[in-house]
């Protein structure tokens, strides 16, 4: 099977990527950031504007001229791509590429558009129309929209999104508007204020997931409704992506996420695969071809230093259209017409018309020549982009002779498929103090990208969202003084895995909460970071310990006193710790070895998921590897989480230094403990131990390990097992950027039918939920998982404390895909016998 590479996750990208995994190619998608697709208005735009309004926008298309893109791209191929998103968003998208339909915007303007979501299409009078807003929601100004698109009148209600009284976001409408008993609410308000045969015009905020809210509503009031664009964030926006998206990993892209694109190796005119930056390393993805869809200079796929020189940072290629020092930066914008030039493949080509390399290709807002502002055109051109490049890959023309192209390998010597030397500037980005995390802020163009993922500001008003609380109000903090609204930030990093500039969202909100709380750290902060303590504390008691823990007049009496909600979910303490059972475990003949690893079990791992790391070791012996388990203690993450960076700083320093006991690679069933030695450490807490760099590099989640493995040698055949696993990738995992390894494999075990939750957050986010006053936010957080647990045999989950906040909200069986592995492997519990073959 084909491998194919798309960097960037916009329109051009997926559309690429779903097309090529349709045509049954192997596709990674890596992206650093979510594309524009939700700062967009959730329609396809193809030419709206000329000199004048454009009626037939693929006539337009087809009178393009050099440099354009349009003019390489192609009505046929525009035509076809635009047909082809129609078919596969059937359900969302409705127009044709032959006519403009109208949709109205919040300055009471008409904007032209080709596919558009049925529920944006505007009336074609507004005589009787009437604009409805809301009290709450600041960022619609009903009496200029009616009076600018002249409609018969205007009315503004006073109906909050619940848990918002004074301002509610549109996001917060939204999410209330996919519940019906809300849209019955609502309805029983507006209908008696409705005049007959009135149609209504309302915000773009008709729910998020639920597609059935504009039919209910229209029945509900027995009249026409549609929805009026607002800014960004974009409802409309989010559906369109979260469609694309979850079309793409139905077609089984594999999506990459929060990595990016750094490099790449090439042979001659032939790209060989690209180097992608991921928690602590580099590391090296292999590609038949590579489809480059980065965007332009707003999303950094092209960058312009202080003197005005604009570049493509990835491969390097060619800009053509940059402004002179004789330009007329007052007239046409010349930085909007800079791009990469193509050729009719969609190839990028040098000055002389030669393409640079065979199987690289550009889509999308790299291409140079339009004005996409000002034409309506840019998604036009990335659709139709994405489809000639996506066509000449499943059937590729012939290959005419390259201008000549020498070997390129960026970093010199790392040849190898993963490339195991640590990011060497990892911490120009991370430095506790005066740089790094805060320098990021600069990079924030206020998107509000972030706004619209986070999981904890859906579900409460006690948090002001990530932009506020991170890159905007950490402009004016000074020293201890910040809001107070950041500690109910969980720091699950879904905000800094969206942000399509790469600021380190997430990391700036953790080091505000630790200037904030740093002169009283609460008792019960400082006790639950104790993971190790209380692990060696419960185990020689594990039955009393855990009765204990299960009591509810205890519990009650434990959050009374210390703050520890009552119906938290709590580990359950072992009555043997792993390195018990490993000291006095028989010695395991290796056959066929293949080398040596070092596991690290991690404190959870030790005391409480102790069959979780026994299972982890016997496969890892069953695939021919020796383990050794050094002593080693906590990785100081919980510390970490709770404000105490220098124990923690001590505590992974110390960790690194046992780890690297042995020259081998590291490989954990902890996804948490992981993420603290690769990532948290050096982007959080600005750790700068060579030791603990050097660590990061060489540690391998096990499910990412297999992944390696199968690549490499190929896995031993599974036994079937026949189950429903909903499978959950926490946010921990997330941030390291390394995929979802566990989906892949849990893939590959026979009768297994695994479902991907596609879910931020359970919620717990390490000790968040245990919190008395973040147990109902996390509870609320998580709610959506619960439910979709509900009908599957298991959930699968790589951490530890979601797999606790799963297992306490769904009462199904929640455990590590590792434990699938083990029993598809047919290996017993605890002993099994050893045939390598």
């Amino acid at each position: 099977m084909r491998q194919v590479v798309v960097v960037g996750a916009g329109l051009a990208g997926l559309v690429a990527a779903i097309k090529l995994a349709q045509e049954g190619m192997s596709v990674h998608l890596v992206h650093s950031g979510l594309g524009g697709i939700p700062l967009g208005a959730g329609c396809v735009d193809v030419y709206g504007y000329a000199s004048e309004l454009v009626e037939v926008p693929l006539r337009q298309v087809a009178n393009a001229a050099i440099p354009h893109p349009y003019a390489t791209i192609g009505a046929a191929n525009v035509r076809s791509s635009v047909e082809y998103l129609q078919t596969q968003l059937a359900g969302l998208l409705v127009g044709e590429v032959d006519h403009n339909q109208m949709t109205a915007t919040a300055v009471g303007a008409l904007r032209p558009t080709c596919l558009a979501q049925s529920s944006l299409i505007a009336p074609n009078t507004f005589d009787d129309v009437v604009i409805v807003g809301f009290r709450q929601l600041k960022d619609f100004p009903t009496a200029l929209i009616a009076d600018n698109l002249g409609a018969s009148r205007h009315l503004v209600v006073d109906f909050p999104a619940p848990g918002t009284q004074t301002e509610s976001s549109a996001l917060h409408y939204a999410n209330a508007f996919d519940d019906e008993s809300y849209r019955l609410r609502f309805a029983g308000l507006l209908r008696p204020l409705l005049e007959p045969g009135e149609v209504i015009g309302v915000p773009a905020v008709l729910g998020l997931r639920e597609r059935k809210v504009l039919t209910d509503l229209a029945n509900q009031f027995r009249t026409q409704i549609f929805e009026i664009l607002m800014p960004p964030p974009s409802v409309p926006g989010l559906r369109l992506n979260n469609a694309l998206t979850a079309l793409a990993k139905l077609a089984g892209v594999r999506f990459i996420s929060g990595a990016s694109c750094c490099g790449f190796q090439a042979d001659g005119s032939k790209v060989l695969g690209v180097e992608i930056a991921v928690a602590g390393r580099y590391t090296f993805v292999p590609a038949d071809a590579v489809i480059l869809a980065t965007g332009g200079l707003e999303s950094q796929g092209l960058i312009v230093d202080s003197y005005g020189k604009i570049s493509e940072p990835v491969f390097n290629l060619p800009v053509s259209g940059a402004p002179t020092a004789d330009s007329d930066f007052w007239a046409n914008q010349p930085f909007l017409h800079c791009g990469i030039q193509v050729d009719e493949r969609m190839r990028p080509v040098k000055d002389d018309g030669g393409y640079i390399y065979s199987n690289l290709y550009a889509v999308g807002g790299l291409l140079g020549g339009a004005n996409r502002i000002l034409e309506f055109s840019g998604d036009g051109i990335a659709v139709g982009s994405a489809w000639a490049a996506a066509t000449d890959i499943v059937a590729p023309g012939e290959t005419e002779v390259s201008s000549s192209s020498p070997l390129v390998i960026l970093r010199e010597g790392n040849r190898s498929r993963r490339i195991d030397t640590p990011i060497k500037d990892r911490h120009s980005l991370s430095r506790r103090e005066g740089g790094g995390a805060r320098e990021s802020l600069d990079q924030c163009i206020k998107c509000t990208i972030c706004e619209t993922q986070c999981p904890v500001a859906a579900v409460t008003p006690l948090f002001a969202g990530p932009k506020y609380a991170g890159p905007q109000a950490e402009r004016f903090r000074h020293q201890g003084s910040v809001d107070v609204s950041v500690d109910y930030c969980s720091s699950c990093g879904i905000c800094t895995l969206a942000c399509p500039q790469s600021v380190q969202v997430a990391a700036l909100n953790a080091q505000a909460r630790t200037r904030m709380k740093a002169q009283r750290i609460p008792l019960r902060d400082k006790l639950i970071s104790q993971t190790s303590l209380m692990g060696k504390l419960m185990t020689p008691i594990a039955p009393v310990a855990n009765r204990a823990l299960t009591n509810k007049p205890i519990r009650t009496v434990i959050e009374t006193t210390l703050g520890i909600h009552a119906d938290a979910p709590m580990p359950v303490a072992s009555g043997e710790t792993f390195s018990k059972w490993w000291k006095k475990r028989p010695a395991v003949q290796i056959n066929n070895q293949r080398g040596e690893v070092v596991f690290f079990h991690g404190c959870a791992g030790e005391y409480f998921e102790v069959e979780t790391s026994k299972c982890a070791v016997e496969v890892l012996e069953f695939l021919g590897f020796k383990v050794s388990v050094p002593q080693q203690g906590c990785c100081g993450l919980a510390l970490q989480s709770n404000g105490q960076y220098d124990q923690a700083s001590q505590a992974v320093s110390k960790l690194a230094g046992q780890l690297l006991h042995e020259e081998a690679l590291i490989v954990s069933a902890s996804g948490s403990c992981t993420g603290m030695v690769k990532h948290e450490a050096a982007v959080v807490m600005g750790v700068n131990d060579p030791k603990v760099e050097k660590a990061g590099a060489r540690l391998r989640d096990i499910m990412e390990f297999l992944q390696e493995f199968d690549t490499d040698f190929g896995l031993p055949p599974f036994h079937p097992i026949n189950k429903e696993v909903l499978y959950h990738a926490p946010c921990q995992l997330k941030a390291q950027g390394m995929g979802t390894p566990a989906l892949q494999i849990l893939k590959l075990i026979p009768g297994l039918e695994v479902t991907e939750s596609g879910l931020a957050c359970c919620g717990m986010a390490g000790t968040y939920g245990l919190k008395k006053e973040k147990f109902e936010i996390a509870k609320a957080v998580g709610a959506p998982l619960f439910k979709m647990a509900a009908g599957h045999d298991m959930v699968a989950c790589d951490t530890e404390t979601c797999r606790w906040q799963i297992r306490k909200g769904t009462g199904t069986s929640v455990e590590h895909p590792i434990l699938l592995v083990h029993e598809a492997f047919g290996l017993a519990s605890n002993r099994f016998a050893l045939d390598n073959g």
